[in-house]
């Protein structure tokens, strides 16, 4: 069940179309609803299919199909209204097979994806004594980081939301709050969260952790084709993580063929 939101409310949200506050509210309730998230990701999914399929392959068999109608005129059909509904019925078919076709191709890709994605994610150690110690907020700042130390993702990615909207967080907060998102499943706000870090001179400690983690939340949402551009990257890099980056490179050339 996805609680309070309709089909339309999710296409809001994919298109950047709600208010800030909805917005919000909607990414609040993805994190306490993971039927909300599989819907996400399916409407996802479904918008990208739906932008990439050839619709020129798909307008020259239409084409063809039409004139080879007209052609058939010893066709035992009593009326050409008949043929040309005999015509539009046939095209139908096109355009339904052409989009199932490529909707299992898109659904064994993004089995494959996650396959790929669970064997190589593991949230990032907690490290107990780099925690920051903010006097005005030490008690959620610790419950945060207890949470995702005991592996209560989804718990530690709440708390450190009500963390952010007491005061603005630190760069090392919102490194564990993007893992936090992405281990509970919320792949699209920690990537936003991962870039912006990446964008932000006082997350350089953490750029090579993000950069990492970034791909992996590009990999998890569905996106095989920008995830191997940033694991091509760090494959080229310098990295601790650019051997594994290079593999799963080359696994998603695979896959994309």
């Amino acid at each position: 069940m996805t609680g309070a939101y309709s089909e339309e409310d999710i296409e809001l949200y994919l298109a950047g179309q709600l208010d800030p506050r909805a917005n919000q509210e909607f990414e609040a309730a993805m994190l306490s609803n993971p039927d909300l998230v599989a819907e996400v990701d399916l409407h996802r999914t479904m918008a990208r299919a739906l932008r990439n399929y050839d619709n020129d392959k798909i307008k020259r068999n239409l084409e063809l199909l039409r004139e080879e109608a007209q052609s058939v005129e010893a066709a035992p059909l009593p009326r050409e209204s008949s043929r040309r509904l005999l015509y539009y019925a046939a095209a139908a078919a096109i355009v339904m097979l052409a989009g199932l076709g490529y909707w299992f191709a898109i659904q064994q890709t993004q089995v494959k994806t996650n396959e790929l994605f669970a064997h190589h994610f593991e949230a990032y150690p907690s490290l107990h004594s780099q925690r920051s110690n903010a006097v005005d907020s030490i008690v959620i700042d610790e419950l945060a980081f207890e949470h995702y130390e005991n592996g209560r993702y989804l718990e530690a990615a709440r708390t450190f939301r009500r963390l952010a909207e007491e005061r603005p967080i630190t760069p090392r907060e919102r490194f564990y709050f993007a893992n936090a998102l992405l281990a509970s499943g919320a792949a699209a706000k920690a990537e936003e969260l991962f870039e912006n870090l990446l964008s932000d001179a006082d997350g350089i400690p953490f750029f090579e952790h993000s950069q990492w983690f970034l791909a992996l939340s590009i990999l998890k949402k569905g996106d095989p084709a920008s995830a191997y551009n940033v694991f091509a990257r760090i494959a080229v890099s310098h990295s601790v993580y650019a051997d594994r980056a290079a593999d799963i490179a080359r696994t998603l050339e695979g896959i994309s063929r």
